[in-house]
C-alpha cells in the first residue's frame, strides 16, 4: 500500500519504564518486539535522571548540562530569560512546562528534519510546545489542554499521519506516555498499581502493531522504543532526607534552593578565598549519606553537569533520599539519581526495515541517539551533540554514517626519536621505560592513535605512560613526573592523588603486569573540551587510565595483542584538597570515573579502542 523513499520514524516513549519491569513477564509484546529487533540490557540515563532533561537529550544528543534543561523545575529570572549571570535576588522558581524558548539549547531532531526539507508529527514530547529556533514541529499539541483525549486516540492520530499524501505526510513522529512513571511516584515502583499499568502499556503497543498492520504499514516504518529513567522507592522517615536547613552553618550572603532528588543550592557571591571551598559553610562530611555535595568544578565529569543553571553547589541524594530546600514532602518512589544506579537504568528497543534482527548491544546513552534519528531518516545535515557519530551502527543493516576520528599521527616505532621523546639520546622502549609523549609529541603510542592537541616549544609532558608489575610499583614521584612542576605540586597536595596511588597499589597486588597512563587537563571554563595546549595553563584536574591486556605483545613493549580485548578504567579527578563528603576511597574514585572518551575531549587524544570501548561507563573498580 505504501512506498516511502526513507522509512518514516515512530519514537515512542513509556516514561519511567524501569529496565528490570521486564523481569515481572507483564509486557511479554513489548519484550517480544525488543528480542525480534535491536535492543541493550538497558539504556543509559543521562544525569540527573529526571524526565524533562532526559527527554530532551534523546532529541538533541545533548547532556542536561549543556541544552540548559537541568531539571523539572529551574531557577531564573522570568520565564524569557535564564539569566545565568543575573543576581540572585532576581531569579526565582520555575516550572520546566512554564519556560519559553530561550532556556532551551542544542537542537531537537524536529528542527534538523524541518532543516531537511520534511516534517514531523509530535505528540506531547517535552520541548515540543517551544519555538526554538524560531521552529516548532508541523504537527504539534499542547499538553496541558490535550493529555486527556486517551492514548488510543493519540494513536489513531498518528496512523492519520501516515495516510496523509507524501507532500503532506510527515516523516517524524513522537508518541509519549506518561505511565508508569507517573504511578511509580504515587504508589512506588513495587506497587500493584504500577503491576496493573504496565500490562496497560503492553496493551497500547498491541493496539498499535494491530492498526499499523490494518493500514499495511507493519514493517514498513522504524519504530523505538525508549524510556527516559527508572523509578526508586522513596525512604519516608525523615532522617532518609535533607533540606537546606540541616547542612547550612551561618552565611553571610543570600542563599536559595530548589528542592529536588538533585538538590540545587544558589549562592549570592560565589568566589572564595585561595585554599578554600562553598562547601566549607555546610555540614556535607557524611560519607555520602543521606547525599553527596559538588561545588560545579569538582562534580564527578561523568555527570557533564558544570552550567550554572545547575547551581552553585550540587547536593546529589542516594538512592532513595531526596534534598529539599525547606519542607519534606514525600511520594512513594522517585528518581533522579546516579544514571549508573540499576534502579535508574531505562529501556531501548528498536524494530523496522532499517534495524538488524535478534541484535542485543552493549548498553549506551541515550545522548547517542539523535545520531541515530538522523542516520535513520537519512538527513543531511546534523547539530553537534554529546553523541558519537557512528556509536550505534551496529544497529543498522547499513550504516550510513563513520566516525570521525582525529588525524593520524605515525606509530612511534621501538627506537623512538628524541623529537618524540625530547630525550637525548632517545632510549629504547621496553618493559621498563616510562614512556611519555609531550604537547609536541610526532608520533604515537599503542595507547591511542593521534594527538592533535598540539603546541610549539612546550617540553613539560601532556602524558606518561608506566608499566606496574608485582615486582615494581608505581612511587608518587614517579607518577607526579607526568606533570609541569606546578601542576606536580598542585597534584601532590589533591585528595583524589592520595586515593589514586591507594588503589593503584591495590591493583598491583592483584594483576601481573598493568599500565598506568597520567596527565594533566586544563579546563578553566568547564565546558568538557580542552583549553589551548599551554602546560602553564591553570590545571583543573588530572586523568588517569588504568589498562589491563588479555594478552600482552610478543614483543615485550606495552601493548596488548588485541587491542580490542583490552579493560580500562579510567578516571578524571579533581584537585581538591580536602574530600569534603568524607567518602570510603573506593567509593571517591568510582564517582569519579570517566569515560575514555570524556578524557578524549578535554587531552585531544584518541584511545586505540572500539568507539564502544570509548564510550563506555565503568560500574566497578
Amino acid at each position: 500500500k505504501f512506498s516511502f523513499e526513507t522509512p518514516p520514524l515512530l519514537l515512542i516513549s513509556f516514561d519511567g519504564f524501569r529496565a528490570d519491569y521486564f523481569t515481572r513477564n507483564l509486557t511479554p509484546t513489548l519484550k517480544h518486539l525488543f528480542e525480534c529487533g535491536v535492543t541493550t540490557p538497558h539504556m543509559i540515563s543521562s544525569f540527573p535522571s529526571i524526565t524533562f532533561p532526559n527527554h530532551y537529550s534523546i532529541v538533541t544528543g545533548l547532556y542536561p548540562g549543556y541544552h540548559g534543561i537541568v531539571d523539572n523545575a529551574l531557577f531564573g529570572v522570568d520565564p524569557h530569560n535564564a539569566g545565568d549571570d543575573a543576581p540572585l535576588a532576581n531569579k526565582k522558581k520555575l516550572g520546566v512546562n512554564d519556560v519559553g524558548a530561550e532556556w532551551f539549547g542544542g537542537e531537537p531532531i524536529w528542527n534538523t528534519v524541518h532543516k531537511a526539507g520534511k516534517k514531523s508529527a509530535i505528540s506531547f514530547w517535552p520541548g515540543s510546545e517551544v519555538p526554538i529556533q524560531g521552529l516548532r514541529p508541523d504537527y504539534w499539541q499542547v499538553y496541558k489542554t490535550n493529555y486527556m483525549k486517551g492514548e488510543k486516540l493519540r494513536i489513531e492520530e498518528i496512523i492519520n499521519y501516515l495516510n496523509l499524501p507524501s507532500p503532506e505526510r510527515p516523516d517524524f513522529y513522537t508518541f509519549y506516555y506518561n505511565n508508569p512513571d507517573h504511578f511509580g511516584h504515587v504508589f512506588g515502583p513495587d506497587s500493584h498499581e504500577v503491576d496493573e499499568i504496565l500490562q496497560y502499556v503492553d496493551s497500547l503497543v498491541i493496539y498499535l502493531l494491530k492498526r499499523l498492520d490494518e493500514e499495511g504499514l507493519l514493517g514498513c516504518i522504524n519504530i523505538v522504543f525508549v524510556s527516559d529513567h527508572g523509578m526508586e522507592n522513596l525512604k519516608q522517615s525523615p532522617e532518609f532526607h535533607a533540606n537546606l536547613a540541616s547542612v547550612m552553618d551561618s552565611y553571610p550572603f543570600k542563599v536559595d534552593a530548589v528542592s529536588s532528588v538533585v538538590g540545587h543550592v544558589y549562592v549570592e557571591k560565589e568566589e572564595v578565598p585561595p585554599g578554600k571551598s562553598l562547601l566549607d559553610n555546610f555540614r556535607v562530611c557524611r560519607g555520602g549519606h543521606p547525599f553527596a555535595a559538588w561545588t560545579r568544578q569538582d562534580i564527578p565529569r561523568r555527570y557533564h553537569y558544570t552550567t550554572k543553571r545547575a547551581g552553585s553547589l550540587i547536593f546529589e541524594s542516594e538512592p532513595g533520599s531526596k534534598f529539599f530546600k525547606d519542607k519534606l514532602q514525600l511520594r512513594k518512589g522517585d528518581h533522579g539519581y546516579d544514571p549508573l544506579v540499576p534502579h535508574m537504568n531505562a529501556i531501548f528497543g528498536a524494530i523496522g526495515p532499517s534495524f538488524k534482527k535478534g541484535v542485543t548491544v552493549e548498553p549506551f546513552q541515550n545522548v547517542e541517539l539523535y545520531n541515530l534519528f538522523v542516520d535513520l531518516l537519512q538527513l543531511p545535515n546534523r547539530a553537534k551533540t554529546n553523541g558519537t557519530i557512528g556509536r550505534l551502527n551496529d544497529l543498522l543493516i547499513k550504516p550510513t554514517s563513520t566516525y570521525a576520528s582525529i588525524p593520524q599521527i605515525p606509530p612511534c616505532d621501538s627506537n623512538a626519536d628524541a623529537q618524540c621523546l625530547e630525550l637525548n639520546p632517545a632510549p629504547l622502549l621496553s618493559a621498563t621505560s616510562n614512556f611519555c609523549v609531550s604537547y609536541n609529541a610526532k608520533c604515537r603510542f599503542e595507547l591511542f592513535n593521534a594527538a592533535s592537541k598540539l603546541s610549539i616549544g612546550t617540553s613539560n609532558p601532556l602524558a606518561k605512560i608506566f608499566l606496574i608489575t608485582k615486582t615494581w610499583s608505581l612511587e608518587s614521584e614517579a607518577l607526579l613526573s607526568a606533570f609541569s612542576p606546578s601542576h606536580a605540586n598542585i597534584v601532590r597536595r589533591s585528595k583524589a592523588f592520595e586515593y589514586i596511588q591507594k588503589l593503584i597499589g591495590e591493583y598491583g597486588q592483584k594483576l601481573d603486569r598493568f599500565t598506568v597512563f597520567v596527565g594533566a587537563i586544563t579546563d578553566t571554563n568547564n565546558n568538557g573540551l580542552a583549553d589551548d595546549a599551554d602546560d602553564t595553563k591553570e590545571l583543573t584536574h588530572f586523568y588517569i587510565v588504568l589498562q589491563k591486556c588479555k594478552e600482552w605483545a610478543a614483543s615485550g613493549f606495552w601493548h596488548c595483542e588485541d587491542v580490542e580485548t583490552a579493560e580500562y578504567v579510567p578516571f578524571i579527578l579533581p584537585i581538591e584538597r580536602k574530600d569534603y563528603n568524607c567518602l570510603k576511597h573506593e567509593n571517591y574514585l568510582l564517582r569519579h570515573t570517566a569515560r575514555l572518551r570524556d578524557i578524549e575531549l578535554l587531552t585531544g587524544f584518541e584511545f586505540n579502542a572500539h568507539i564502544v570501548t570509548r564510550t563506555k561507563l565503568i560500574y566497578a573498580i
